[in-house]
């Protein structure tokens, strides 16, 4: 799945796609764990009815950990 910089957001955020529909936040947060500290984990999900888009965003609290998790993780997410 394809991981990404958010960089007309933020270029600590970074985009997860491609992920399974019901994929929780805490999975999310455990696999970027590992480079750095997180300031959020999200998975994104349709208003009404709370199902998954198989995205989501990881805010790292520095610019160098986002960079080193898309580094690490473009092509194994």
């Amino acid at each position: 799945s394809p991981v990404s910089p958010q960089s007309d957001f933020h270029p600590r955020n970074v985009y997860v796609a491609g992920l399974p529909i019901g994929f929780p936040d805490s999975a999310l947060e455990e696999i970027f764990a590992p480079y750095g500290k997180i300031q959020s984990a999200k998975m994104m999900r349709h208003n009404q009815v709370q199902k998954g888009k198989g995205i989501g965003f990881v805010l790292y609290e520095s610019e160098e950990s986002a960079t080193a998790a898309i580094q690490n993780l473009v092509g194994r997410v």
